[in-house]
């Protein structure tokens, strides 16, 4: 800081929360990191601006309310747009972002903004790029002064980092997989232990079931801080009680999904035109369907609601039109949180209604809530997660690339183009994604 002034930050990659003190210029400053994986909350009262890492912090020290209309939005959404909290009067600073407290008041300012390559290679060149940049995001991760392990579902996200391990020679390493009552014998189940048998890994099974759930459910919710939307927290959180046996530190996968276009809502963007989407009734064939298609219709009206994906773009109709006659508090307001949130981060973007735009935003709203819940599990049992598929510069080159060229028939057939040291069994596998405890 003192020989680059502000610059040094560009130095750094990983997650961090920084709060550094500067007496010459009698200044404060708080610094969150590209993803904002590691939040800052902040409270203004008379007395002056406060912050903390947790919430539970300002409960101690402050009379809090909960804003229960932010809260019903969190479960609306599943995660909390920032710089919305559950608690009235608090807020949560923004990835990438800096906050300056000096003699002369309180000022923000933006350090980093995804400004995506401008990428021409040749798809050979692509291959071995995005491949150099794995293996050095596993290595720069791997470095610990404490055993390392990974989490190792059997998916492509999680098999890419231990397969780049691998073919970097670390060995005799741990792995674990969060097993499912009832769903021991998944694909992707299967596809990790035999992977993790051909590359030496000691694979640990961890089993989850609804007794599990229920007996952490409550303390899984006071880690959690912001709310306990989604169950991948919750596995994760299972896996690190497990982990903390035999390592302090966990390689993970989040982040695949966003790189490479895995979720449902990115395949419903990419094929249904803009104008068939902006003309259709609450009502219509598209609609009808998803209602009435158990499997298919669940996963096609899930995408359609996803306003983490739709609202920042003119794609909104049929959600916005959904979502005021299925609920009872004010979407629109929501929505235009939503959109003032988003714009910023879409200016580097040539087209921000490409699905590499779109993409992003989806990893500084839903992912990034992941990556929160994550983290907070594991270092609850004194893990420290790390996610390779998280590095800057991979988002920097991949969101480059068209997304005409990143899209495929299959659910991520990119990823298994470009990815190197996957057996067949793991690249022709269908995306199972993460499972729960429950019974029809």
């Amino acid at each position: 800081y003192r020989k680059l002034g502000w610059r040094f930050l560009e130095l750094l990659n990983g997650m961090f929360t920084l709060v550094l003190i500067d007496e010459r210029h009698q200044s404060v400053h708080l610094v969150t990191d590209r993803l904002g994986k590691k939040p800052i909350y902040l409270k203004r009262t008379s007395e002056g601006l406060f912050f903390a890492s947790e919430l539970k912090s300002f409960l101690l020290n402050f009379d809090c309310t909960i804003d229960r209309k932010h809260l019903n939005d969190g479960f609306f959404l599943g995660f909390q747009p920032y710089p919305l909290t559950n608690v009235e009067g608090i807020e949560k600073l923004a990835p990438g972002m800096r906050i300056e407290i000096s003699p002369t008041g309180v000022s923000r300012h933006s350090w980093y903004v995804l400004r995506p390559q401008t990428v021409e290679d040749a798809p050979d060149a692509v291959k071995f790029r995005y491949n150099e940049i794995l293996d050095d995001a596993v290595k720069i991760r791997m470095e610990a002064d404490v055993d390392v392990g990974f989490c190792l579902s059997g998916g492509l996200d999680s098999t890419s980092i231990a397969a780049s391990a691998a073919r970097q020679n670390f060995k005799g390493l741990h792995a674990f997989c969060a097993v499912i009552e009832g769903k021991e014998h998944t694909t992707d189940n299967q596809n990790g232990l035999r992977f993790a048998k051909e590359v030496g890994l000691q694979l640990h099974s961890v089993p989850v079931n609804a007794k599990t759930y229920d007996d952490s459910l409550i303390r899984s919710c006071f880690i959690f801080d912001d709310g306990n939307y989604e169950s991948c927290g919750m596995n994760f959180f299972h896996i690190a009680n497990e982990a903390k046996k035999f390592v302090r530190v966990l390689l993970d996968g989040t982040g695949g999904e966003e790189l490479f276009f895995g979720y449902p809502h990115h395949y419903l963007y990419h094929r249904i035109p803009d104008l068939v989407l902006n003309k259709l009734p609450y009502n219509g064939e598209l609609l009808r369907f998803a209602q009435d298609h158990s499997t298919r219709g669940g996963i096609l009206l899930r995408a359609m609601m996803d306003t983490s994906t739709w609202f920042p773009f003119e794609r909104s109709y049929i959600p916005v039109t959904l979502m005021r006659k299925s609920t009872h508090f004010d979407v629109d307001a929501l929505f235009l949180q939503m959109k003032a949130v988003a714009e910023p981060y879409t200016k580097n973007f040539a087209n921000p209604t490409d699905l590499n735009c779109l993409s992003y935003l989806d990893i500084l709203g839903f992912c990034m809530a992941n990556f929160q819940r994550v983290d907070r599990g594991a270092m609850a049992c004194s893990i420290e997660p790390r996610s390779p598929l998280s590095d800057y510069r991979l988002w920097e080159y991949l969101f480059g690339i068209p997304e005409k060229t990143k899209f495929g028939k299959e659910v991520k057939s990119y990823m298994r183009e470009i990815s190197t040291g996957l057996p067949d069994y793991i690249l022709n596998a269908k995306k199972e994604g993460f499972s729960n405890p429950l019974h029809r």
